[in-house]
């Protein structure tokens, strides 16, 4: 079959971008307007964390699934459940239905996302890999950032049921584009493997993946990864500008709220990780190679828990969320690059869903055990905590990533 020259991924992207908005917009209105959907907030945290859950056994078996019976397939059935699931939410009224929509929304990103990080794996070779990767997640990040910005703005005039209903519609015209557009993957020739000074690919075809002490590795590091920035981090940015402003911040002559302002910062941070994806992706494909990329990655993560750990000011923790976005984009591409360079073609899918599993693991206990100790331990020092992690993370990617390797 021949490759079909990355043009899947506009078609790809786009989809999985508009999958993202409805589930998107509930995190950013669902508490706001919970009175209007008939729920509690307790209700609205169940509801906002319980698709997470599904996913964490969901990834690895879509990801049997999508070795076995393909890509596109898999792909396409994820979209279909994601516009009934943002549907769902947007007609029913009984929690259980509510709760029934958000599991079913966990098994159509857990299709979605393996599936396609696990093309975007079929079609790159080791001169590319980065480069695309970084691409798709530039489509992710974008999704981030489209889904608040559309859905509040659409939740406040017209209500967040009907304003689901309108972003179900969007997520159909996701599935519409990949219907018509997106290719099968699965059977593309294995890409041949190219040596360069920066990038080199290791393979074993004797010793399973999950084997290899550079697998594992790359799954710790998204683990801590995960942990700390989008689990930690987006929990309780609203909490330390509180803490250390109160309810309202001044900006010159403008005063802004809490929650807008941290909408504000989250917006930027995804809008920054689109721009940083396909660039530090690039340069791991042609310069750096993976090793460095996720060495700095890591090291800018911990100069960014350092400055929101010691933050005197509001435009200190600006400028430590927009490194932070650089941490999380460089990690993000270097570490799904790196499954493709020592991972052959059939266990792909089960590697990506492994991968994708445990990254949730972190990103569920990010939030729990911060929010849960942050009166014990107060926030400067769970940063710090991170920032540990962090650095022994950089020891990790020392001892497995050798240069001659990656």
């Amino acid at each position: 079959m021949k490759n079909p020259n990355h043009q899947f991924l506009l078609p790809l992207g786009l989809a999985v971008c508009l999958s993202l908005t409805g589930d998107l917009t509930l995190f950013a209105s669902l508490v706001p307007k919970s009175e209007q959907m008939g729920i509690t907030l307790a209700q609205a945290g169940i509801l906002l964390s319980v698709h997470r859950m599904i996913r964490i056994p969901g990834n690895p078996l879509t990801g049997i699934f999508v070795d076995r019976f393909g890509r596109r397939d898999i792909f396409i059935t994820g979209m279909i459940c994601a516009v009934l699931s943002t549907t769902m939410i947007g007609l029913v009224s009984n929690f259980a239905f509510l709760v029934a929509g958000r599991l079913l929304w966990g098994v159509a990103w857990s299709m979605i996302n393996v599936a396609g990080m696990t093309m975007v794996l079929d079609c790159s070779d080791d001169r590319t890999r980065g480069t695309l990767t970084g691409l798709y997640n530039a489509w992710v990040w974008a999704g981030y950032a489209l889904g608040p910005l559309v859905g509040s703005f659409l939740a406040d005039q017209i209500g967040l049921r009907y304003a689901l209903l309108i972003l179900a519609g969007f997520t159909a015209i996701g599935l519409l584009i990949a219907l018509l557009s997106l290719p099968e993957t699965k059977g593309l020739q294995e890409p041949i493997a190219v040596q360069s000074t920066t990038n080199s690919t290791v393979r074993s075809q004797n010793k399973p993946f999950y084997t290899q002490g550079i697998f594992r590795a790359a799954i710790f590091i998204f683990v801590v990864a995960q942990f700390c920035g989008d689990g930690v981090v987006l929990s309780t940015i609203s909490l330390l500008l509180t803490e250390r402003f109160g309810n309202f911040i001044s900006l010159g002559n403008l005063s802004l709220g809490v929650a807008s302002l941290t909408g504000i910062f989250m917006s930027i941070r995804s809008i920054l990780a689109v721009v940083i994806g396909p660039s530090v992706g690039r340069l791991s494909d042609r310069r750096w190679g993976r090793r460095p990329l996720l060495m700095v990655g890591l090291a800018s993560g911990i100069v960014s828990f350092f400055l929101l750990a010691m933050a005197p000011d509001i435009y200190t923790i600006f400028i430590g969320i927009v490194i932070g976005a650089f941490s999380t984009g460089s990690l993000w591409v270097g570490l799904p690059a790196l499954m493709g360079d020592i991972v052959v073609q059939d266990d792909r899918g089960k590697a990506m869903g492994i991968f994708a599993a445990l990254g949730d693991v972190g990103s569920s206990l990010g939030p729990l055990l911060a929010l849960s100790l942050a009166n014990v331990l107060r926030l400067p020092l769970i940063y710090l905590v991170c920032a540990i992690f962090l650095a022994i993370s950089i020891g990790v990617a020392g001892k497995y990533t050798r240069r001659s390797e990656i």
